[in-house]
């Protein structure tokens, strides 16, 4: 009896010691999605699409980017510890960092900062502009706070600070 409840104590030691409560790891996950894409694939009609706009940004010519709706899910994944993140997108990252893809030109807020629950989803609605059809992918920076807010003042208890990629989507011209 006594070895048994040996057994079982060290058991019930190793699976906490080795479970999800004994690690205080980055406990955020953030996925991209262009809305409307089938298979990693999204048609617009990117003529139809077009604004007039004129700016150094988009190099300065008469071709006017289509603006291509997507949704960034944020997602706290520990079951017991709340977290603070602030997601910043980039109106465009280095255009070299990858050399088949292009970047997505963000437009409308650029970071955003939110308190998550434990287990607790929020989706951000977000638009990028493009010009021509092209495989697009989806970039951000992540800073979470893992903590504990007591009578309004949030203690932080680990941070992390992270830059991903989320996923590469191919836009083409929608099929008449």
């Amino acid at each position: 009896m006594y070895e048994e409840t040996g057994r079982l104590r060290k058991l019930l030691l190793d699976s906490v010691l080795d479970g999800v409560l004994a690690k205080e790891d980055d406990p955020v996950v953030v996925r991209g999605f262009v809305d409307g894409a089938n298979a990693g694939v999204a048609e617009f009609d990117l003529e139809q699409g077009y604004v007039h706009v004129n700016s150094p940004v988009m190099g300065g010519t008469d071709d006017s980017p289509c603006l291509v709706p997507a949704t960034i899910e944020v997602h706290n994944l520990s079951p017991l510890l709340a977290t603070r993140y602030i997601l910043r997108l980039p109106p465009t990252f280095n255009p070299t960092s990858r050399e088949n893809y292009t970047p997505a030109r963000h437009v409308g807020t650029l970071e955003h900062r939110a308190s998550l629950k434990p287990g607790e989803t929020v989706s951000i609605s977000t638009s990028f502009w493009i010009q021509d059809p092209a495989l697009v992918e989806l970039e951000w920076e992540l800073v979470v706070e893992t903590g504990e807010d007591v009578d309004g003042v949030w203690t932080v208890r680990k941070s992390w600070t992270r830059r991903e990629q989320g996923g590469v989507w191919k836009i083409e011209q929608k099929s008449a």
